[in-house]
């Protein structure tokens, strides 16, 4: 009987962290007491409620290697048997919401439910829909209620849908709306429970301290209502945060993890006493946590631990007192509240074991070996027959898991429990490591051991290999190979019969790794010699790039450009004399961390003898034949970092000034504009109309800039941007940055919503020094991102548009004119005109216009200058062409699209005087996510407004758009939708008439090309 002095309402909960009983912890169950793992636990088996996260998923259906989004993922499931090591560690409740327990599907987490109700444990976090994943769990701890939400927020593709299992899902880039989804639940949930409990899956692995997200996320979670927020996902502790007297504890490190090889001591249990207020005090016990085993640290070893943990604490402004016996104290005063009257317990199963199951599932079994993976004759493997075997995918593209899908068969019955062990192994393991290490296994994934097989019968395996490590490019080749293990020892390892290889080198065909980043060493000013007008001599390139010249070049040799593009060779404006740079696939899948493996492997070297003749000398990493023997060649080991470095050494050396720009949508055209309107005065070196934006290629520009340049005005890829440790754009260094805009664009794997391009974006400011400018864009999407980031790095932040407090405002623009009315900081206003049409190129001249005050001199020749320019092709030029007898304008915007620059494109063309019909022929917007067909229906009140005589649509997602034309109050019927660009293409012919004035939008791949080629066969009018 509980007292009935309500003030006497007390109860403890333990929180411990991480618990993985799947993969290798099934040999330790049977084999080393792993049974009771837990049970030495002494916090766990004291408090009134223990609660873990359990980071696998207790299933017998389903296979791994589902698609996570992930390089090379880790896949965790257990048999349901090994639910008696929680049982004997007094677990009651688990978290469910994590980054493991979708690893088989959500059949397998659902069955999951199953058999953690038969063990009498409660879980919370996941469930056959959104709202059974959010709602909470309900149990008694000492004399309180308590109820247990369980949210993740770092595996998106296993969150729950309104008609879809999974677990509940919160966006980590979004926190301010978490408070929105969990308050009312909370609320809710508080008319059956005195504490209300929040466990967080978040962050990132090896974290020693949270991010702040996290921190954002921890006080949206307690301003919703929570009493404590509990964390885990990084394996390691985090220290606690007190927020409005309420604790985060962000991680828990580990409490019981089957992939550990080594001894970790930043592991702990939380026991929180509360009362009716909430968390009253938080006791810290440290832990040992070992290869399937876990202790409570004591002695010195605690002391220590206590101290660590006490200083991650520090960090986040709380005081961890030592309480002499090993463990860490945090006093607290929850807001006082009413005493609820006590409830009647919920309902909770009793704990019993749960026994193993008694019958193989149908997908473990098979009558025969399918043809196509046979083996000739069966493989001996131990006492076991190896019948045949898949590996998927056969055409390995980048780093990431092998599929092994095998059939075996048992002559006869087996009395011990032989694991299967598949390796890959390399010709080259200093380099290239093991595919498979640590990845023994018990048949059937783990399901069926090798004791329980029906001799004669034949069993399908199937399991994943994932990849230790790749550190060096060299090319080498991988070798399939099999055995068996148990704790009675191995089994020689055979090597497969059908000789499985794989190579590195595109050369060979198959397989191709990303290794480590390139990172670059680049010598300081002051070690490289001067030169007033020569863009490299001689000993400058030695000096920058520490080659060798094997046949050194004639005494005052120089060169005035530099590049390993050959097709730009004579497009580009290269200067002569050229220093030509010999790379191959593998330098530039390595420098730009990109795969070009669709492509044929190319060597240049091997090209370098037939280009001889238009270059005055080569950087080579290794001799080339064929060539002239006085032809200057220096060698380095390799040429594409090389060209990095003579990159970097130019922009230090560089008197001018640099100008970056970004955005989703009009880099090119914007930096084209600048780079037009700053050569009426100005000298200027540019990458614009290259479309050469990447990490090389900004470093490539710079290699091509003379030191006594004005202004450099340079293009930025998102990819660019964000290399590994931003190292490129840091070497690039900007002095101005302009952001155009924000829109969903080069949406892949689980990236998702504006926020994610705003952040990526606002990377830009990591290459830009202190007191550098970001021109952005005062409309631009999540512009508070961009503005706390120029905070954050000592950037000074610089607006443009046409909200009043832009610092360069756009008064009006007349499209029919051209004429632009702008108003400058301190109220002065100007006047000036541009031929590009549209709003959009307004705009664009507003922020080159910002660029030119603040770099500085006259505006007349600038204006003169940028009242010149004119799109590109495929970015709003404007063509007249006579196809086949009919006068017709086409306004070329067929380069990309995505949102953005799909509404700007219609805005101009709406608003162009035309001599007939308006017909708009729009292709598919790509990468834009899962809300790609709600981008494109969105564009139908823009174009019924703009009323054009047809519309053509081509494309599985622009049909969206031409179903919702085709309803509504003012349908639009005149037109059609075609799947592809051919059947349009076919059909076009009959939808044009004399005079008609045509817009073509779509993304690149969707083959718009081809249509303008078609409309363009005659000579321009």
């Amino acid at each position: 009987m509980y007292q009935d002095d309500r003030s006497a309402r007390t109860g403890t909960i333990a929180w411990g962290g991480d618990v993985n009983i799947g993969r290798r912890f099934h040999y330790r169950f049977e084999h080393a007491n792993a049974r009771d793992a837990l049970a030495r636990i002494t916090p766990l088996g004291s408090a009134d409620l223990s609660i873990v996260n359990l980071e696998c998923v207790i299933a017998t259906r389903g296979a791994e290697n589902l698609n996570k989004g992930e390089r090379a993922s880790f896949y965790f499931r257990a048999r349901p048997e090994m639910l008696e090591t929680l049982i004997r560690g007094n677990v009651d409740l688990v978290a469910t919401a994590n980054n493991h327990s979708g690893d088989y599907g959500p059949q397998a987490l659902l069955e999951q439910t199953m058999w953690l109700d038969k063990a009498g444990i409660g879980q919370a976090g996941s469930g056959p829909d959104l709202e059974a994943a959010l709602q909470p769990t309900i149990r008694r701890a000492g004399a309180l209620d308590v109820a247990l939400f369980s949210i993740d927020a770092t595996q998106e593709s296993f969150a729950a849908a309104e008609n879809r299992p999974g677990i509940a899902w919160l966006d980590p880039r979004n926190p301010e709306a978490w408070r929105t989804i969990i308050e009312p639940r909370i609320s809710e949930a508080r008319k059956q429970a005195d504490v209300v409990i929040v466990a967080m899956h978040w962050g990132a692995n090896n974290r020693h301290a949270p991010d702040a997200r996290e921190i954002e996320g921890g006080h949206a979670l307690i301003d919703a209502g929570a009493d404590a927020v509990v964390g885990a996902s990084a394996h390691l502790l985090q220290g606690i945060e007190i927020y409005k007297n309420r604790p985060i504890l962000h991680d828990a490190g580990d409490l019981l993890f089957d992939a550990l090889s080594r001894s970790d001591n930043d592991s702990g249990v939380f026991t929180l006493d509360l009362d009716h207020r909430g968390v009253t005090a938080v006791r810290f016990t440290p832990l040992e946590i070992g290869f399937c085993s876990t202790k409570v640290l004591s002695g010195q070893a605690a002391t220590d631990a206590v101290r660590r943990f006490a200083r991650k604490c520090k960090a986040l402004g709380v005081h961890l007192k030592p309480t002499g016996h090993g463990q860490g104290l945090i006093d607290l005063q929850p807001p006082e509240r009413p005493v609820p009257a006590l409830r009647t317990p919920p309902a909770v199963l009793e704990k019993r074991g749960v026994m193993a199951i008694s019958a193989p599932r149908p997908e473990w079994l098979a009558d025969d070996v399918p043809p196509d993976a046979r083996f000739a004759e069966p493989l001996n493997v131990g006492p076991l027959e190896l019948l045949g075997l898949r590996v998927s995918p056969e055409r390995v593209e980048h780093l990431g898991n092998l599929a092994i899908e095998s059939w075996w068969r048992s002559p006869k019955q087996v009395d011990c429990d032989w694991r299967i062990d598949f390796r890959v192994t390399s010709d080259h393991p200093a380099t290239v490591g093991d595919w498979g290490r640590s990845s023994s296994h018990d048949p059937c994934d783990w399901m069926w051991p090798l004791q329980r097989w029906t001799p004669g019968q034949i069993y399908r395996d199937f399991y994943t290999l994932r990849p230790s490590s790749v550190t060096n490019w060299l090319d080498s080749t991988l070798t399939l190979s099999v055995g068996l293990v148990s704790h009675q020892g191995k089994t020689d390892r055979v090597t497969l019969p059908r000789k499985l290889r794989f190579a590195l080198s595109p050369k060979a065909g198959f397989l191709v790794l990303l290794a480590s980043p390139a990172q670059y060493a680049v010598p300081t000013s002051d070690k490289i010699s001067p030169t007033p007008v020569i863009l490299w001599t001689a000993q400058q390139l030695q000096e920058i790039t520490g080659g060798t010249w094997l046949v050194k070049p004639p005494e005052g040799w120089y060169v005035s450009s530099v590049t390993q593009k050959i097709k730009q060779l004579d497009t580009w404006g290269f200067a002569d004399p050229k220093l030509l740079v010999a790379i191959d696939q593998r330098m530039a899948m390595r420098h730009e961390l990109s795969d070009f493996t669709a492509l044929k492997y190319w060597d240049n070297h091997d090209k370098l003898p037939s280009l001889q003749h238009k270059g005055a000398g080569a950087i080579v990493a290794r001799p080339v034949e064929g060539l002239k023997p006085d032809f200057p060649q220096l060698q380095v080991p390799d040429p594409l970092h090389a060209l990095i470095q003579l990159g970097a050494v130019a922009r230090n050396r560089l008197k001018g000034r640099v100008v970056t720009v970004t955005g989703s949508a009009g880099k090119t055209s914007q930096c084209l504009m600048l780079k037009e309107a700053l050569s009426g005065d100005c000298s200027v070196v540019s990458n614009s109309g290259s479309n050469y934006n990447s990490r090389v290629g900004m470093l490539h520009l710079l290699a091509n800039t003379p030191e006594a340049t004005d202004v450099v005005v340079l293009e930025a890829a998102v990819s660019a941007i964000n290399a590994p440790k931003f190292q490129n754009i840091r070497l690039v260094r900007s002095d101005i940055c302009i952001i155009t805009n924000i829109a969903p664009s080069h949406m892949r794997g689980g990236e998702q919503g504006l926020e994610t391009v705003a952040r990526r974006k606002a990377n830009i400011v990591e290459g830009m020094s202190k007191g550098g400018i970001l021109l952005l864009n005062r409309e631009i999407d999540c512009y508070e991102i961009f503005k706390e980031r120029a905070a954050q790095h000592g950037v000074h932040l610089v607006t443009y548009g046409r909200s009043r407090d832009a610092d360069v405002r756009l008064l009006a623009y007349d499209q029919t004119n051209g004429r632009v009315t702008a108003q400058l900081p301190h109220g002065q206003k100007i006047d000036y005109h541009i031929t590009a049409p549209g709003l959009h190129m307004a705009m664009n001249s507003l922020a080159a216009l910002a660029v030119k005050k603040l770099l500085g001199g006259p505006l007349k020749p600038f204006l003169a200058a940028m009242a010149k320019f004119q799109p590109l092709a495929g970015r709003g030029e404007i063509r007249a062409v006579d196809f086949a007898g009919k006068a017709l304008t086409i306004v070329d915007e067929s380069y990309n699209a995505n949102p953005v620059s799909m509404r700007a494109a219609i805005a101009t063309f709406g608003a162009m005087p035309t001599a007939g019909r308006r017909i708009l022929i729009l292709g598919d917007m790509l990468e834009l996510g899962p809300d790609a067909p709600r981008y494109h229906q969105e564009l139908a009140p823009q174009i019924r407004a703009m009323a054009p005589e047809t519309v053509l649509l081509c494309g599985d997602l622009m049909e969206h758009l031409w179903n919702e034309l085709k309803t509504g109050t003012k349908p639009t019927s005149t037109g059609a939708h075609y799947r592809n660009a051919m059947s349009l293409l076919e059909d076009i012919d009959r939808h044009l008439q004399p005079r008609d004035t045509i817009l073509l939008k779509a993304s690149n791949s969707i083959g718009f090309g081809k249509i303008l080629k078609h409309l363009s066969k005659a000579d321009a009018v």
